[in-house]
């Protein structure tokens, strides 16, 4: 199996009509993770996360501090 690896990733949620956020932007996150690939078709990453989201009042920001544990599989549905 390969090494370890690091990851960063930042994603922005913009709302669709008839939703209207003042601030034109509805929530976003971002994390760094590290993984680890175990097998050919098997990989684990642990992480931290952080997600902001704006109210549609656009007076309160929530702030989401979160751990992220993430097992995932390459290998085929069907053989």
């Amino acid at each position: 199996a390969a090494g370890w690896y690091a990851g960063v990733y930042d994603e922005y949620f913009v709302p669709i009509r008839p939703h209207r956020n003042p601030n034109d932007l509805d929530q976003n996150r971002a994390a760094f993770v590290l993984g680890k690939q175990v097998h050919p078709h098997w990989r684990v990453e642990a992480g931290y996360m952080h997600q902001a989201v704006w109210q549609r009042n656009a007076r309160w920001r929530e702030d989401n501090h979160t751990f992220v544990f993430t097992v995932t599989s390459s290998k085929p549905f069907r053989r």
